[in-house]
């Protein structure tokens, strides 16, 4: 199976998701943005402009309160209360990812 952000590449429009998946996938590569979008037959200005947006509105996000109790779980798994919700990540899970996903979550 194709892994989800080279589904997401070959849209039209791109939605804020799809945006994130495919400059998440440069950002792993540790390619330049232009080899990037070479490789993978993307015009580069659209990655450059997905990439201000999404840096923008994560700017613009205003995040709430969180409390993160000092137990450890016996799962493994960090629970951080968002809003009304729960997110759950491996405890080993990379802080940079968990802010971004903290952000998408804030924008919904």
């Amino acid at each position: 199976m194709r892994e989800a952000w080279r589904q997401a590449r070959l849209q039209c429009r791109w939605t804020r998701e799809s945006a994130a998946l495919v400059l998440a996938a440069w950002e792993r590569s540790g390619e330049s943005l232009a080899g990037f979008a070479a490789r993978h037959g993307l015009q580069v200005q659209r990655l450059r402009r997905w990439r201000r947006r999404l840096r923008e509105a994560a700017e613009d996000v205003e995040f709430a309160p969180v409390l993160v109790g000092a137990t450890p779980r016996a799962s493994g798994f960090l629970e951080v209360a968002v809003g009304r919700g729960v997110v759950r990540v491996p405890s080993e899970f990379d802080a940079c990812h968990l802010r971004r996903v903290l952000g998408v979550l804030a924008s919904c």
